[in-house]
C-alpha cells in the first residue's frame, strides 16, 4: 500500500470504498502524518443531513521506518510524503499498539470506520491536535486533505435496497449547462442585447454567474 499526501479522497488506500456507498455499508478512512508534526487524537468530523456534527476517533494502524519511505515528494514541502505499509508491519504494529508516532519512524498511519445510517449528502474533514493546537483537515483541490484546505468533502449516501436499473448498467450519462454555450458581449450587435433574449431566459453577463438551477415556483 502507497500513502501520499496526509489524505486523498479518490485512492482506496486513504478511502474504501470508493464513491457513493449504501446505508449501513462501511466505510474506512485512513491518515498518514509524518511524525516530526507530533500529530495526536485524529478524528473523524461528519456532517450527516439534518444533524449536528459527530466526531469518530482514529486508531493507530502502523509506523513507517525512514527506511520504508519512497523517494517521493511533494511541491514545497521539505520531506517525502510517501510511505509503505506491509502487513507484517501492521502485525507487528498490533502486537505493539503503544508503539505509536514516536522516535524512529517517519509515518504514522491511522485508520478509523464508520458506517452511515441514513441515505443523503454527508460532509466530512478530520480534525487533529498538531503540535497541542487543535487543527481541522479540509478538502483542498479535488481530492486533496491539507491544513490549508478550504471545502469540506462529500459522502453520497443511497439506499441500501437501491439498485441500478438493468437498462443504465454500462450506459453514459451527460449533463448539459446551455447557459455556458455562449457569452454576452457588450459590442452593440442587437443579437448580444439582454433586451433580444426571450423574457423566459436570463443572460449571464459575467462568465462564472451561478446558474439559476433551483425549480421554478410552477
Amino acid at each position: 500500500m502507497i500513502l501520499k499526501n496526509i489524505y486523498n479522497s479518490f485512492f482506496a488506500e486513504y478511502k474504501t470504498p470508493f464513491g457513493a456507498v449504501r446505508v449501513g455499508e462501511t466505510v474506512t478512512f485512513r491518515l498518514c502524518f509524518p511524525t516530526y508534526l507530533k500529530i495526536a487524537e485524529p478524528s473523524l468530523a461528519v456532517f450527516k443531513p439534518g444533524s449536528k456534527c459527530e466526531y469518530i476517533n482514529f486508531e493507530f494502524e502502523a509506523n513507517e521506518s525512514p527506511n520504508d519511505v519512497l523517494d517521493v515528494f511533494e511541491p514545497n514541502l521539505p520531506v517525502p510524503i510517501a510511505a509503505t505499509v506491509t502487513k507484517e508491519k501492521k502485525d507487528i504494529a498490533k502486537e505493539n499498539p503503544k508503539n505509536n508516532a514516536n522516535t524512529g519512524s517517519a509515518f504514522a498511519i491511522y485508520k478509523c470506520e464508520y458506517s452511515p445510517d441514513t441515505s443523503g449528502i454527508y460532509e466530512y474533514c478530520f480534525s487533529v491536535l498538531k503540535d497541542g493546537t487543535k487543527t481541522e483537515i479540509k478538502r483542498k483541490g479535488a481530492s486533496i486533505g491539507a491544513y490549508d484546505g478550504t471545502e469540506l468533502f462529500q459522502l453520497t449516501v443511497f439506499a441500501a435496497d437501491y439498485n441500478t436499473p438493468d437498462w443504465l448498467k454500462g450506459g453514459v450519462m451527460y449533463q448539459i449547462f446551455p447557459d455556458r454555450f455562449a457569452k454576452y458581449i457588450p459590442s452593440g450587435d442587437e443579437d448580444y442585447s439582454p433586451t433580444a433574449c426571450p423574457s423566459d431566459r436570463i443572460v449571464h453577463i459575467t462568465w462564472n454567474d451561478t446558474p439559476k438551477w433551483y425549480p421554478d415556483p410552477d
